[in-house]
């Protein structure tokens, strides 16, 4: 989490917003402590058991702030990588994947295939929709497919790897085998 947070401050970052479903956000991991950040903020779903939607709906109604939201096992994630959506939010001068849409109507960016790193517009209309999606019991609720209805530009990444995402064990273990502590800094340092 230390990293995710590090990581949004350097792309700019006022305050960070963390969505959780803990009673006591104190006592968790013993290698962050809130005292760190004290800008940051818990925020508890307000629809629990819906997956990262729920936290992103909880967080747009913490907040009247557009969101940049990314996942904390993400261990190669850059900010400049973070810099770039948040620079594509606010131009048209950016590499995109398609372009379909109008700037207009587009309200969430995120680069090719991957649903994070996202940026997403905090407007009264992306809320009613992504409540829609929570309280409808046949609704798919994905990451994706919401950016999707709500309008999403897509970004090209050269550096694909950067974007991994490690959910499980394995793929964390995985990723620590390919890459060793000091590569990964090396790494970063590239992207």
């Amino acid at each position: 989490m230390q990293n995710a947070c590090d990581l949004l401050k350097d792309a700019g970052a006022k305050n960070i917003l963390i969505s959780r479903n803990v009673t006591n956000p104190v006592k968790s991991s013993s290698h962050y402590s809130p005292r760190h950040y004290p800008l940051e903020k818990y925020v508890k779903d307000i629809y629990p058991n819906n997956g990262p939607l729920s936290g992103i709906y909880s967080t747009l109604i913490a907040t009247e702030h557009d969101l940049l939201i990314t996942a904390v096992d993400m261990p190669l994630l850059t900010s400049s990588l973070l810099s770039t959506i948040v620079l594509a939010s606010q131009s048209n001068n950016v590499q995109i994947a398609s372009n379909q849409l109008n700037q207009s109507q587009i309200h969430a960016w995120h680069f090719e295939n991957e649903p994070l790193p996202l940026y997403i517009r905090n407007t009264h209309s992306v809320k009613n929709h992504l409540k829609q999606i929570l309280t409808n019991a046949n609704s798919h609720k994905s990451i994706k497919q919401f950016t999707q209805s709500i309008g999403v530009q897509t970004l090209l990444c050269n550096k694909a790897h950067a974007l991994i995402n490690t959910n499980t064990p394995a793929q964390f273990k995985a990723v620590n085998e390919h890459f060793d502590q000091k590569s990964i800094n090396q790494l970063r340092r590239t992207l």
